[in-house]
């Protein structure tokens, strides 16, 4: 994982690169306003093993983590959310699946359109809710 908080996540698999411009967005449940994730994104915490961005929004606070073990294949990218009431993280990216160049001669392209929008909704079962499930997916055209 590379990038910067304003032009949003790239993600490879050397030589692949797998994805870029990966945001987060936030949602209250049962609303249709988004709050920007860089527009709130206070703090970035660096350490070994991970790196912390801390999203600050008038009524909750969302840690997103971000972690790619040493000895699996892959990367792990998890929130945290405080909140008193329902929120929905929505995740936009858009796939790649190229060579990095200059494995890339030959014209090598996909077809997978030009974005992918994730939303992540949680649980209601607690005052503070923190389970995390994936309602879905949709590929805008």
């Amino acid at each position: 994982m590379l990038g910067y908080s304003n032009n949003g996540l790239e993600m490879w698999a050397y030589p692949v690169q797998i994805l870029k411009a990966y945001r987060v967005s936030f949602r209250a449940a049962d609303t249709t306003t988004e709050v920007d994730g860089p527009a709130i994104l206070r703090r970035i915490a660096y350490s070994p093993e991970s790196i912390t961005r801390t999203y600050l929004g008038s009524d909750f606070i969302v840690r997103e983590k971000l972690f790619v073990p040493l000895d699996e294949p892959g990367a792990i990218i998890s929130y945290d959310v405080e909140s008193n009431r329902p929120l929905d993280i929505v995740v936009r990216f858009a796939p790649v699946l190229d060579l990095m160049w200059p494995a890339s001669l030959g014209g090598q392209e996909n077809q997978l359109g030009r974005r992918v929008v994730l939303v992540c909704s949680l649980g209601t079962n607690s005052p503070i809710y923190s389970n995390h499930r994936l309602c879905g997916y949709h590929r805008p055209r």
